[in-house]
């Protein structure tokens, strides 16, 4: 493929590219909205006073996954060359928790809200997960990105 096979017939690339559209409310779902739900659920267990040692690690666990989602959505807002891989990670990870949520809905002390919060999850990622791999808009911004990366390290 030339240079020329890749712009459209104004000389411009073809299609949406940049942070913006879906992936502007990747990023922003990823940088706010996630870490705000985890420090929702973490508040909410600091206020009750009967929660097990499952519970500090699966707090933990979220801190953690917090973490790891403003880290990939600063790296897609930055258009770094790792970035799509990493955000596909980390949907594939929040898939094992929401199927693993699943499976706690057979625990004795389960309720509705874990199924829901199992099923919500899995939909979810599901869905990021197949932008991420048929995005037009992600392949332009992140596969000229990801060229031009490679090709300054080996000038």
């Amino acid at each position: 493929m030339t240079i020329g096979d890749s712009l459209g017939p104004d000389g411009k690339p073809p299609g949406p590219q940049g942070v913006g559209g879906w992936l502007g409310f990747l990023c922003l779902s990823l940088v706010v909205f996630a870490p705000l739900g985890v420090v929702r659920d973490v508040a909410g267990l600091l206020n009750r006073h009967d929660f097990a040692i499952e519970d500090i690690f699966g707090a933990a666990a979220e801190v953690a996954m917090a973490g790891f989602a403003i880290f990939v959505g600063v790296s897609l807002i930055k258009i770094r060359h790792y970035a799509v891989r990493l955000a596909k990670i980390f949907y594939f990870i929040s898939l094992a928790f929401g199927f693993m949520a699943m499976l706690a809905v057979f625990a004795p002390d389960a309720t509705p809200t874990d199924l829901a919060i199992g099923v919500w999850t899995i939909i979810v990622s599901t869905a990021w997960l197949l932008y991420l791999y048929r995005s037009e808009r992600v392949r332009v911004t992140y596969g000229r990105a990801a060229a031009a990366n490679i090709s300054e390290v080996f000038r």
